[in-house]
């Protein structure tokens, strides 16, 4: 009696076992799972211009509304964060078109849209547009004489962030299309310009010259800028008086013209020209009147002796013109008589 019972109880145990299996294997209704919202969104592009794009932003179903904005790319964190700058709301998602205004020309910029229903959003889209039109460069340059030379003119340039290469020139007046058209033969061109001063050279003395300034990008030029002016023309003669000529004693006669303002001069001999020219030695005499000639005497010399004066022109901006140089023998006493 007691094994009819145990194995009764153990059929009634299994059947227990099997239908929990079964119920425990069941598919739950579809009613049960979370189902995953629609907010994908698309952005296209429907016009540009210079200064403004159009767009349409489209929504899927069960979007409540979108964000969107527009600015330079890799703003992709500061959109979904919410600090990028202009982001805007459409809490109508049947409102597609979207503007922009106030847009540079020939930019590109990355528009940026985000669907969303209540504190749930989709993914971020992206789309590159560019406005229309040519970039703007900026090749604009002005131009001032720093100074002026026997044989050049130091210019000062101001000149655009996109030049990549200064074209300069020099001639008359009415050389301004040869420059234009590059056929000027004294055209210079320096590419990625960094200094703001030019030197222009091989000028003649005492002549009326235009330069003519342009900044290049590509086939892009700028305006042509130009300074006029007339290199300068420093005189100084040097003559020796041979009727003052003695054993002891000579006069030079010097005598300044042109663009002269001073000059400066001393008796020495020909191993003494460096420190005349830079100034150290110590005999150096200058003169400021330039209005007539000036004799000078040299005395106490040395009979049959050779002796050297220097004279060097300046003009009024400071400018050095060449050294002047005459050579004298005193004659010896028995030449004297």
């Amino acid at each position: 009696m007691k094994k009819l019972c145990n194995a009764s109880a153990i059929a009634a145990f299994l059947t227990a076992v099997c239908f929990t299996a079964v119920s425990c294997n069941k598919t739950p209704s579809e009613s049960t799972l979370p189902v995953e919202k629609e907010l994908g969104v698309s952005i296209e592009l429907t016009s540009a211009t210079e200064t403004s794009v159009s767009v349409d932003i489209t929504a899927e179903k069960d979007a409540e509304g979108y964000i969107y904005a527009i600015g330079e790319a890799g703003k992709l964190n500061e959109f979904q964060n919410g600090t990028m700058e202009g982001i805007q709301t459409q809490n109508d998602p049947t409102v597609k078109s979207a503007s922009f205004d106030g847009l540079t020309k020939a930019t590109d910029y990355t528009i940026y849209a985000q669907a969303f229903a209540g504190e749930e959003k989709g993914n971020v889209r992206q789309l590159v547009v560019t406005t229309e039109g040519e970039p703007d460069f900026d090749l604009t340059t002005t131009t001032t004489i720093d100074n002026i030379t026997e044989d050049s003119f130091v210019i000062r340039v101001e000149f655009g962030a996109d030049t990549r290469t200064l074209v300069y020139g020099y001639g008359s007046a009415d050389d301004l299309e040869a420059f234009e058209n590059g056929t000027l033969s004294t055209i210079t061109k320096v590419t990625n310009p960094t200094a703001n001063t030019i030197i222009v050279r091989g000028m003649e003395r005492g002549q009326e010259y235009t330069v003519f300034v342009q900044a290049v990008a590509g086939d892009k030029k700028g305006n042509v800028s130009t300074v006029s002016g007339k290199t300068l023309k420093l005189e100084l003669e040097l003559v020796l008086l041979e009727d003052e000529l003695t054993s002891t004693s000579a006069v030079v006669e010097i005598r300044p013209g042109g663009d002269t303002s001073k000059y400066r001069y001393m008796l020495g001999s020909m191993e003494l020209l460096d420190y005349f020219e830079n100034g150290t030695w110590p005999d150096i005499m200058w003169e400021n009147d330039v209005t007539a000639p000036k004799e000078t005497q040299a005395t106490g010399l040395t009979p049959g002796e050779t002796y050297t004066i220097f004279a060097q022109p300046f003009a009024e901006n400071g400018t050095r013109g060449e050294t002047q140089i005459i050579e004298f023998t005193t004659p010896t006493a028995d030449e004297a008589e």
